[in-house]
């Protein structure tokens, strides 16, 4: 599948290709448009985007000693507030995102690229510790990290703080959705298997890691409920990857029908604001850490469609400031 307006699947390529080189990686040169964005896609999902989120803390995760450990809580706190304002939280994360962005082409089974539990049951996980480590990766200070995890599940506007785990638990721990049903049970409504009676045998936490490993998707069982996640393919991937990257494209051909039907007033508009008359629109795609924008290349313009309007037109005189962004391919 490609875009309707050629630019701006060009523009798509080469931003993606650029952003992994920023990492010493490189795509092929002949990559279709899918593949480019669902390598993209799986990177990004590991990263949490900015946005203003409503934070909920389980009740396990307060009554939990290693919370109650003043610079663990310190901590999330401080996580807390970076989810609430905009702020980056890369730190916090998978040193796997700066070190195994991609798959190396020559070596199949390596996996780093691929986080099991995110793609598996969409659960993050952010690294405890205190102070930040002397040398950057890729330009990135990391969190001194010790054996303790923060675990949540993300959503783009809501978060929600499950427990502190020991690292070893990965990827799986039937305790992370015992927490999840006790406190949030409609997070797992959607998963829910009404119908089903009993699993026999039912399988340990070591065999259903052992299942996540092998990209097996199992059915769980919770307080004689039952849930089946089923979002790992078979090679580790999330399920729904290819799919979204699918859907994703025909939101941009809607985006560039809408667009091209009001270049005028675009234009228009443009020109009341940086008070300068332009012949033509100049218009392109620009991906900067898994934000999409649409930008007039003359001006330095933003075009925001603002989906809560109804694909509502709005126009910022900066170029690519957060916030102005179209979509986010973060978590």
């Amino acid at each position: 599948m490609k875009l309707n307006n050629i630019t701006f699947e060009q523009d798509i390529l080469k931003c993606i290709k650029s952003e992994f080189a920023n990492f010493n990686q490189n795509l092929p040169e002949d990559i279709s448009l899918i593949d480019a964005l669902f390598v993209y896609r799986n990177w990004r999902q590991r990263f949490i985007g900015p946005g203003s989120r409503e934070v909920f803390y389980s009740k396990e995760l307060k009554n939990n000693p290693s919370f109650k450990n003043n610079n663990f809580r310190k901590v999330i706190e401080k996580i807390e507030y970076k989810l609430k304002n905009y702020d980056d939280l890369t730190p916090f994360l998978s040193k796997g995102i700066a070190d195994h962005p991609i798959v190396i082409p020559n070596n199949p089974n390596n996996e780093k690229d691929r986080d099991l539990l995110l793609n598996s049951f969409g659960i993050h996980h952010l690294h405890l510790g205190s102070g930040f480590e002397n040398k950057e990766k890729f330009g990135i200070s990391f969190l001194k990290r010790g054996n303790e995890l923060l675990i949540a599940y993300v959503q783009k506007d809501k978060v929600y703080f499950i427990d502190i785990l020991e690292h070893d638990v990965f990827p799986y721990e039937k305790k992370i959705f015992t927490i999840m049903q006790n406190n949030w049970p409609e997070l797992l409504k959607p998963f829910e298997m009404e119908y089903l009676i009993d699993i026999q045998p039912k399988p340990t936490n070591n065999e259903m890691k052992d299942l996540v490993k092998l990209h097996i998707n199992a059915a769980v069982e919770i307080n004689n409920k039952f849930y089946s996640f089923g979002t790992q393919t078979m090679n580790g991937y999330n399920t729904n990857g290819r799919f979204d990257i699918i859907s994703f494209i025909k939101q941009i051909n809607q985006d560039v029908v809408l667009i091209e039907g009001e270049k005028n007033k675009i234009k228009s508009e443009l020109i009341k604001k940086i008070k300068k008359n332009i012949e033509n629109l100049d218009l392109h795609i620009v991906i900067k850490n898994g934000l999409f924008f649409y930008v007039e290349e003359q001006t330095k313009a933003t075009i925001y469609l603002d989906l809560k309007e109804n694909k509502r037109l709005h126009i910022f005189s900066t170029y690519c400031v957060l916030g102005t962004h179209s979509y986010d391919l973060n978590s």
